[in-house]
């Protein structure tokens, strides 16, 4: 019953965040008995999970601040007014590519802002990371624990459905489950570890006891192997002159955000002993890694031309570089909560206007489409034109016409139709459902012919 008890009193707490789960919920379940309507509703979806952080950041800073009950509620009424003036703003062509560049650095921004809002003032830097390592701890173990609850359901399900010889649908029944589980329980049981308290948390026992062997044994020794691994490759460049491969990007990635969580979560245990010798030397090794992961990145946008990808690799990079000099010239009055302010408010900076991902890409992609076609005389005069001969190609990256069709393709998928409008005479949209260049080029059909 005591258990009932503090979820009641999680639920009082957080209302607002408990409605939220239980929109997502019904909506979930609606989209599985009309799946017709899941394009439409997955407007719906995405502005529900960006609004939770939203509603639990207010309710922390409130807390922190001991702001009355009315301001409260209107900052919460004010949220909801503006989520559902963004749903009408929403496009309807949602599951293009390039709509996952908006909402994923939005939604690392929204995020994060529960961790920073009851920290927004010069509190103290421990309890700010103890904060932190209890939501994320107590995240994970719930996480899995509802995962395991999860396996157990749909066995049990299985076997009444096997034994029994019932005609039900078991995908759409684990379904059924598996919403209510992750999509109520679970916040329910990490809101239910969320302090009132915010000076002078306890961290948990198990993950105290765990993270400083496991930082000591475990990360520690990877984060030195991968520094001897991307050093040495680094050095291999250096005198074969050669540059640096597209893998050089996952692996030096891969190393600095071991390097940064291994840090972030051993962070109370060593800062204050001889162990920070070892992270002065880690963000030291940092900078020359970020310089290699922004040469391999230069190397791709120089062949290829920028993507949102390469665009967000390059950001990183810069980051990173900015972390390292931050600590280093900072060294004990170093500051997480920044590092975490910092991220959030680039990721919102980059997501909008001339200077987004989004924009710089589509623009260097297009360019490089458009300087394609005109080589290939089917542009002119900014328009498309019919080839005044058949276009035979072959399928092989080498062939430019082939690889002009790939090119066009991915144009297509990441950034819809009405991007290249501007090259047609005609109604863009009346060949929406039709290759891109098969009406006014006839490239595929009446002209192309396939040579194999």
């Amino acid at each position: 019953m005591q258990i009932l008890r503090q979820l009641w009193q999680t639920v009082k707490r957080f209302p607002f965040v408990i409605g939220a789960c239980l929109l997502f919920i019904v909506l979930f379940m609606y989209s599985l008995e009309n799946v017709d309507k899941v394009e439409y509703l997955t407007n719906y979806f995405l502005l529900i999970i960006l609004s939770i952080p939203v509603f639990v950041a207010i309710r922390l800073f409130c807390e922190s601040r001991s702001i009355k009950f009315n301001y409260k509620l209107i900052a919460n009424l004010v949220t909801i007014a503006i989520f559902v003036g963004v749903s009408f703003l929403m496009p309807e062509d949602i599951f293009l590519d390039v709509y996952s560049y908006i909402f994923l650095p939005i939604g690392t921004a929204l995020w994060l802002l529960p961790f920073l809002a009851a920290y927004l003032d010069k509190r103290n830097h421990d309890d700010f990371l103890v904060f932190t390592y209890n939501v994320v701890f107590y995240g994970l173990i719930y996480y899995i624990l509802s995962g395991l609850i999860l396996i157990g359901l749909s066995v049990a399900v299985f076997a009444i459905y096997e034994l029994f010889e019932l005609s039900f649908f078991v995908p759409k029944i684990m379904s059924y489950f598996g919403s209510v589980i992750f999509g109520l329980g679970l916040p329910l049981m990490i809101l239910n570890n969320v302090h009132k308290k915010l000076t002078n948390i306890e961290e948990p026992k198990l993950h105290k006891i765990n993270i400083k062997s496991i930082a000591k044994y475990v990360l520690f020794p990877l984060v030195v192997i991968y520094f001897l691994i991307i050093y040495s490759y680094a050095l291999k460049i250096i005198f074969t002159a050669t540059w640096p491969e597209g893998i050089v990007g996952i692996m030096v990635l891969a190393f600095v955000g071991l390097a940064l969580f291994t840090m972030f979560f051993s962070w109370t245990h060593y800062v204050k002993t001889k162990a920070r010798h070892f992270f002065t030397g880690i963000f030291i090794a940092i900078i020359p890694m970020a310089v290699l992961l922004l040469m391999a990145v230069g190397v791709r946008v120089s062949e290829y031309g920028v993507t949102e990808s390469r665009y967000f690799v390059t950001l990183f990079g810069l980051i990173f570089i900015a972390i390292s000099t931050y600590y280093l010239i900072s060294r004990t009055k170093f500051n997480w909560k920044f590092v975490f302010m910092g991220v959030a408010l680039i990721a919102i900076i980059t997501t909008f206007g001339p200077w987004s991902a989004i924009s710089v890409a589509k623009n260097s992609q297009l360019d490089r489409l458009e300087s394609k076609l005109v080589d290939l005389n089917l542009i002119v005069n900014g328009k498309v034109v019919k080839p005044a001969e058949p276009i035979v190609y072959t399928y092989g990256k080498d062939d430019q016409y082939y690889s002009l069709i790939r090119d066009i393709g991915h144009f297509r998928r990441v950034y819809g139709n009405e991007s290249v409008s501007h090259w047609f005479n005609s109604d863009i949209s009346e060949m929406y459902n039709a290759d891109l260049f098969e009406n006014e080029m006839n490239i595929y059909s009446t002209y192309g012919q396939r040579k194999f």
